[in-house]
């Protein structure tokens, strides 16, 4: 399927190649981009010898994503063990060049592991303290909703619906909240308005997950509105996929807008909640 190395004695052999693999810092991952034009890119990896797979560290969007899931074909290299002998006039160093299929890890229990493999090997040194998950609010067409909360609230102010850039976005809110305090016209007030349509794609898709799940059949049901809860292995909680109500293991509520506890199945021994 692939050549064959053109000059053999340059080739290495294939525990030298794993060992540069696992060794290696960074690479760099080259997929088919825009226009048929090769994207290829610095990126952080993991080498997992014992499943044969190489995993990348990156943002989940971007040219790089949007690549992938148009062709999933992608090259990886990686060079290192740099070298100079004294007969010659360059330098001499080893690389290895993998092909392969790449595809984005979906599970986030899966992905909390990698991340932790990923510590592991940039920061050997460190040692895990505390991990958290992010619950971030998004706002029906990923556009936060920033400006004044209602029409009947002249003073009340809100900034919301970040999608996880609230760096950015906490700067652009606060200049147009500024602005709106000082009555002073901002470019961006209407774009950001709260009170703007919601007749968007994405209500239709909330409207029916909400609707699945409150007519499915289950003995765990949000105290909020009756939807039923889901089992979320990666944080060890009970989530209501209805409003984003949560309870931990044991049905104490954590985060509204439910206000009760629920009834949870008591603990058995080999019971995976405990893992």
């Amino acid at each position: 399927m692939f050549r064959p190395i053109r000059k053999k004695k340059n080739e290495i052999s294939t525990d030298a190649a794993k060992a540069l693999l696992r060794s290696s810092r960074r690479g760099v991952l080259a997929v088919n981009g825009d226009d048929g034009y090769p994207y290829a890119i610095p990126i952080n990896y993991l080498y997992d010898e014992e499943n044969e797979k190489i995993i990348f560290h990156g943002a989940k969007a971007g040219h790089k994503v949007d690549a992938l899931k148009k062709n999933d074909k992608i090259c990886f290299t990686v060079f290192g063990n740099e070298m100079v002998k004294e007969e010659a006039w360059a330098p001499f160093l080893q690389s290895v060049v993998v092909f392969g299929r790449c595809h984005l890890v979906e599970s986030q229990e899966e992905a909390i592991a990698l991340v932790k493999k990923f510590a592991a090997k940039y920061y050997p040194d460190s040692k895990e303290v505390a991990f958290w998950a992010a619950q971030d609010c998004m706002s029906l067409d990923g556009v936060p909703y920033v400006g004044r909360y209602s029409k009947n609230t002249a003073e009340l102010y809100v900034a919301t619906g970040f999608n996880k850039w609230g760096m950015t976005s906490s700067m652009v809110s606060a200049m147009i909240l500024r602005d709106m305090i000082l009555e002073r016209d901002n470019p961006f007030e209407e774009i950001f308005k709260p009170s703007r349509s919601i007749l968007k794609p994405q209500l239709l898709v909330n409207g029916i997950e909400a609707v699945s799940n409150l007519i499915c059949l289950s003995d765990k049901r949000c105290p909020h509105l009756g939807c039923s809860l889901k089992w979320n292995k990666a944080e060890r909680t009970w989530d209501c996929p209805c409003h984003g109500s949560r309870f931990d293991a044991d049905g104490v509520c954590i985060a509204d807008p439910a206000r009760k506890n629920v009834c949870v199945t008591p603990y058995s021994p080999g019971d995976n909640r405990r893992q």
